[in-house]
């Protein structure tokens, strides 16, 4: 009966003994504690928090923090301003405001052909294209309204004298001969007189040409003069006949618009109004106001 006791306690002491090494962790079934896992949320915390605090005794500079770009709404505030002009005339064919493009060095091309100008009312009118090549070409407005360059772009209420919008080149003032333009046509065209191929002319023609006024068609050639002379002058003093000598030239082109919105009756109030100019998304890019 004692060695039955004395067995049984034996054995109980013996699974006291195994239970206790197995919660230890010695046994092979026994539970396994993991360790600490360097790339858990306590850990990723710690380490952008080493990078974002200032080093300490003066070592090293701080993060450089780049700014996101600024909207295009913002750039465009800034490179476009308008002048209320001439609003105010009661002839519609006299009556413009103006656009005017000053851009920051570098500044990516503009395309305005989908803007829109409008007043106080909420009126709103589409710039539309331009013609490179005013008078030249069958096909009017065909080219896109792109600003480059700083440039000044006049809103006329009326209708165009060539039926289109244009750019200003430098052969343009011989359209203003026969016809009217608000703002006039600057700028002075290549003289007949400096153009080549006048080795070629008579004494007599060449004191001719040499009084010939730039940018004018002669009207009354003399007839004394030889078909040599006539020829010259047809090839060097006319509109259509600059444009063929000069348009390869690198200053041929001019940075100012003349755009016309065909109205047949006055956009803008002749005692107060606003001119409000929008991108072709609906956002106003800038106004003014004038009384």
């Amino acid at each position: 009966m004692n060695q039955d006791v004395l067995l049984l306690a034996v054995v109980v002491i013996g699974l006291i003994a195994v239970a206790h090494f197995t919660t230890l962790g010695g046994g092979i079934s026994g539970s396994v504690i993991t360790p600490l896992d360097p790339k858990a949320e306590f850990g990723v915390i710690r380490m952008q928090e080493s990078v974002l605090r200032a080093p300490r005794n003066g070592g090293g500079a701080p993060p450089i923090v780049v700014p996101p770009p600024a909207p295009l709404q913002d750039i465009f505030a800034r490179s476009f301003s308008l002048s209320t002009r001439n609003a105010k005339s009661r002839n519609i064919n006299e009556e413009y405001v103006e656009i005017i493009y000053a851009p920051a060095k570098n500044a990516a091309p503009v395309d305005i052909s989908d803007w829109v100008i409008g007043d106080s009312k909420g009126e709103s009118y589409k710039l539309g294209g331009i013609s490179n090549l005013p008078g030249i070409s069958s096909l009017y407005n065909q080219d896109r309204l792109i600003l480059r360059n700083p440039a000044r772009v006049h809103i006329v209420t009326g209708r165009s004298p060539l039926g289109e919008n244009f750019r200003l080149n430098k052969c343009a003032s011989y359209l203003s001969q026969y016809k009217t333009f608000t703002p006039s046509i600057p700028g002075s065209c290549p003289s007949p007189s400096r153009e080549p191929g006048q080795d070629g002319l008579s004494d007599t023609c060449y004191q001719y040409v040499k009084t010939l006024s730039a940018c004018r068609i002669p009207t009354n050639i003399p007839f004394f003069l030889d078909n040599t002379c006539r020829e010259f002058i047809m090839r060097t003093a006319s509109y259509d006949a600059c444009v063929k000598n000069h348009k390869s030239d690198s200053d041929f082109y001019g940075d100012e618009y003349w755009v016309y919105l065909n109205r047949p009756e006055h956009i803008w109030s002749d005692v107060r109004d606003s001119v409000i100019l929008k991108d072709a998304r609906g956002s106003i890019i800038k106004s003014i106001s004038y009384q």
